[in-house]
């Protein structure tokens, strides 16, 4: 009798959750508050603190101040709930001081870098920490530190704010959609690339892309999430629908290598906007690029504009990687685009008088290049997605298309990649950069990644501040990896800029992720390889 009770109790144990009966503490009442906060229902909380659903209606009953606690603890998270939310300022330390004196601990100890992102068996996200604590995405996201995004966030933050509220996504199959559409990779690909991929319609996947855009607008209701932290930026030219497609405009051109119209739509639905509200912007969109473009065609009969024109370009090639042995650029019509493009994966197109041709562009950075080119005297032709490069990246052979090559009146030839600075400094841009210079110098050409503020040479080339190389060296030997939320974090304390960092990590040779993830040099392995690109099989012109 007495084993079969000992056997009882032990299934009865195992029964229980991890941290039953374990004293309730300072930060897991913290956590409880947020989770609350985030909209968890008590299944989920009781799951997310390993404790039963007795446990944590029993917890929030404390929380909730004399004069509103209810009769019944069992809809006490629903009261809390209702209670922060009419007391929508109401401080969440001092909510839970009232019933647990807070520890003593070092600063930013209850912060992104103690809640570390793990992936679970269901495609969700969990993280981990002290006390074996797991919670959702929107838990982690609350950790992200919300005082500098509302107030110290620019407009070149956009990218990462957007990049980072898709990779947080706890659907596996919405957040690689995105992923896909967005080109956390620098390689966007159509509806109906990744359809092919996946063995399903492309009106699958534009239904799977909205369902993620749904979920991502959803989740900008949330203070302290990443998109939040945009749609208090945006807030300043949301008040008027042309403001608003303007400053788009101007933001998407430089940093997104995604159609414009698309790009829009990232932004704003991750900031929370509404699809009528989308539609209403995107339609503004064109008439914005047409002015644009004619802006630029009557700037190409100033020569003013036509000397600046001739400098920026003596800079580019004296930024440029050239072989020891220089050969002259094949005849331009022994060049072709190599990349067959789907029309909705390409921003806009015009008409080249240096080409006699129609000339097609991926992006508005892609869009003042070429214009750049156009307008120079230095430059006898250019070509668009002119080759193919093999490389390996992950594991995995892939196939690359440098943007432009061009040919100067000098006799030389100039392979060139077109980058927003930041995304110089991702591992898999570099590999692909190595790749192209490779191949470039290979045929006597030179070679040159650039964006319309710097070349790849000059973040090489820039001294950063010996203080800041210490604290960056510091954090990885320290913590193994500086996640997008610990630069936030760098930033506001250190006065980091975004080029420092940029450069820290292209002179270290570190590892930085299309999340924005620093990790010290060998956490991956960077591969390229070099081969003949003349007999390319038909297979190789589809993007990865």
């Amino acid at each position: 009798m007495t084993e079969l009770k000992a056997a009882s109790e032990s299934e009865e144990s195992k029964r229980l959750p991890a941290r039953h009966g374990a004293p309730w503490e300072y930060r897991e009442f913290l956590e409880l508050v947020n989770g609350i906060k985030c909209g968890l229902t008590t299944t989920q909380l009781a799951k997310l603190h390993q404790r039963t659903s007795g446990s944590i209606t029993a917890a929030a009953m404390r929380l909730i101040p004399s004069a509103d606690k209810p009769e019944s603890y069992i809809h006490a998270v629903d009261v809390l709930a209702s209670y922060m939310r009419e007391k929508g300022d109401v401080d969440l330390n001092s909510l839970v001081q009232a019933i647990c004196p807070a520890p003593v601990i070092r600063k930013c100890a209850v912060s992104a870098r103690n809640l570390t992102l793990q992936p679970t068996p269901d495609g969700q996200q969990s993280t981990s920490g002290a006390g074996n604590l797991q919670a959702p995405n929107k838990s982690h996201e609350l950790n992200v530190y919300t005082e500098f995004l509302a107030d110290n966030a620019t407009d070149a933050d956009v990218l990462m704010l957007v990049t980072a509220a898709v990779a947080n996504l706890p659907k596996e199959r919405d957040r690689n959609a995105l992923e896909m559409r967005l080109g956390v990779d620098d390689q966007p690909h159509t509806l109906a690339e990744i359809g092919e991929e996946w063995g399903v319609s492309g009106e699958r996947v534009r239904q799977i892309q909205e369902r993620g855009f749904k979920r991502l607008a959803a989740r900008a209701r949330y203070e302290g999430t990443y998109g939040s932290a945009l749609k208090k930026l945006l807030e300043p030219a949301s008040t008027s629908t042309d403001e608003l497609a303007l400053w788009l405009f101007n933001t998407v051109r430089f940093d997104f290598v995604i159609p414009l119209r698309l790009a829009a739509k990232f932004i704003l639905r991750t900031a929370g906007f509404t699809v009528q509200k989308v539609t209403e912007v995107a339609a503004l969109l064109p008439a914005i690029e047409r002015s644009h473009k004619a802006q630029l065609r009557k700037q190409n009969r100033n020569r003013a504009v036509m000397e600046r024109t001739e400098s920026v370009i003596t800079g580019w090639l004296n930024d440029s990687e050239w072989p020891e042995a220089i050969a002259p650029p094949p005849p331009t019509e022994q060049l072709s685009n190599q990349r067959l493009v789907n029309d909705s994966d390409i921003a806009g197109d015009f008409y080249s008088e240096k080409l006699d041709r129609m000339v097609q562009y991926e992006s508005g950075l892609e869009l003042e290049i070429l214009t750049l080119l156009e307008r120079s005297e230095q430059i006898t032709y250019y070509q668009e997605q002119p080759a193919v490069i093999p490389y390996t990246f992950g594991g995995r052979n892939r196939y690359y298309y440098p943007d432009l090559f061009i040919a100067t009146v000098d006799g030389r030839g100039l392979l060139i990649e077109i980058k927003p600075t930041d995304r110089m400094a991702l591992s898999i841009n570099r590999v692909k950069s190595n790749a192209g210079r490779a191949w470039a110098h290979a045929r006597g050409w030179g070679w040159l990644v650039m964006s319309l503020r710097h070349t790849l040479r000059q973040v090489e080339d820039y001294q950063i501040p010996a203080s800041i190389v210490t604290l960056l060296d510091n954090e990885l030997k320290e913590h193994g990896v500086i996640t997008w939320s610990d630069l936030i974090n760098l930033r506001a304390q250190h006065g980091l800029k975004r080029f420092d960092i940029t450069a820290y990590v292209i002179q270290s040779d570190a590892e930085f992720d299309g999340a924005y993830n620093i990790k010290p040099k060998g956490s991956c392995v960077l591969h390229w390889q070099h081969s003949e690109m003349t007999h390319c099989p038909p297979h190789a012109r589809v993007r990865e």
